[in-house]
């Protein structure tokens, strides 16, 4: 030991260990790099039938497979950063991926489907996070040439261009299938309900889950007072059998049948339906300074029956509702911030946009109330 010790120190064999090393590093390095590249190649990428099968598929179909210049984007140039280092971190992430492929998550058409959405978002998460690097290496605003678009399409993208906008925001299943964001969003509300019926409504205070009538009496055939928004909050004074006396405290004018939430900000919470009965009850009054109009503090009680539309668990209503406004609205666009409109606006901005919506009514007005809850005007009041 003490003869190999000493032939080692010798200055000529440390020199040659020293090369050794320097070419064990070098192979090992090239070798490493070597594996990254192969890795990046389609055949590896659609090795897999999960992959193959569905995925593969769907862009074969698509203009980054095949065009008329015969330039075709690969999985890698799409999904693997040009950056050593960023490309690293992501082959890292990517090998989370075989857990699913040994767990069998996503082993037949019908799982596949089943994950689609969350797959999606996990990757349009990504791109927006990164600015949609990858895409931005072939597409950049400099190059485009607006004279080649549309009218549309050059205000969009001068628009994108300022801000540098992430190409994804606008511009998701190009290369792959769409999720069916109809199921998702079915199974959502089979999620919502659920929570909210098993809901034993034991606080004294209450949010409305879906649009809900206010009558005179704890009996279906009696006057119906008012309806009840989406995501109002009730008082809840008693409750009889599947009937709750609830109290509605708001605000309104003498020139309309709605009930607001705020003095000013045009969030309403209940429409007026019965003027047979004085139900409304005034108090405090309020002139606003901006339209001169005078505000009259008012509560509103009634019999509700609850089950299914009210829950003393405001959380579960607006993360079904926050959802719903993120995965439908952020489709097509970036989603902006809750506070960048008025309430006035955003019910502007929803009725402009309901077309292209693939929302039923209820969830609009769902997504409606929860944009104006949190609006500019509503929260500087608060």
């Amino acid at each position: 030991m003490k003869d190999l010790w000493n032939w080692f120190w010798t200055s000529s064999n440390r020199l040659f260990f020293a090369g050794v090393l320097f070419i064990a590093g070098v192979v090992a390095w090239g070798s490493f790099n070597t594996f990254m590249e192969y890795t990046n190649r389609m055949d590896f990428c659609i090795s897999c039938h999960e992959m193959e099968e569905n995925v593969y598929a769907d862009y074969k179909r698509t203009i980054h497979f095949q065009n008329g210049s015969g330039v075709r984007a690969s999985c890698s140039d799409c999904h693997v950063p040009k950056e050593w280092g960023a490309k690293l971190v992501r082959k890292i992430k990517a090998s989370r991926e075989l857990v699913s492929t040994m767990t069998g998550k996503i082993s037949t058409p019908e799982k596949f489907e089943e994950h689609r959405f969350e797959m999606a978002q996990n990757v349009w998460r990504e791109m927006r996070a990164n600015g949609s690097r990858e895409c931005k290496n072939c597409h950049s605003y400099e190059a485009m040439h607006a004279d080649k678009q549309s009218k549309r399409a050059q205000k969009a993208m001068n628009e994108a261009a300022t801000t540098d906008v992430a190409c994804i925001d606008c511009h998701k299943g190009i290369a792959h299938r769409l999720p069916r964001f109809d199921k998702v969003y079915e199974k959502w509300a089979v999620d919502v309900k659920k929570a909210v019926a098993a809901n034993s409504l034991s606080a004294s205070k209450a949010f409305v889950a879906a649009s809900v009538n206010i009558h005179l009496e704890q009996n279906e055939a009696s006057a119906v007072l008012a309806q009840v928004n989406p995501l109002s909050e009730l008082e809840v004074l008693e409750k009889s059998g599947a009937w709750a006396k609830v109290k509605l405290n708001a605000w309104g004018r003498d020139d309309s049948f709605k009930l607001y939430a705020k003095a000013g900000p045009q969030y309403d919470v209940a429409m007026l339906e019965s003027v047979e009965f004085d139900v409304v009850k005034q108090a405090e009054q309020r002139v606003d300074e901006e339209t001169g109009l005078t505000w009259h503090k008012a509560t509103l009680e009634g019999w509700v029956k609850y089950a299914g539309k009210l829950s003393d668990d405001s959380v579960v209503i607006k993360d079904y509702a926050r959802k719903l406004w993120e995965a439908d609205c952020g489709l097509c666009h970036t989603i902006y911030k809750t506070t960048g409109y008025s309430a006035r606006d955003w019910t502007k901005h929803m009725k402009s946009m309901s077309f292209y919506s693939t929302l039923d009514n209820d969830q609009l007005i769902l997504v409606l109330k929860f944009l104006q809850s949190q609006s500019s005007d509503v929260m500087a009041k608060k």
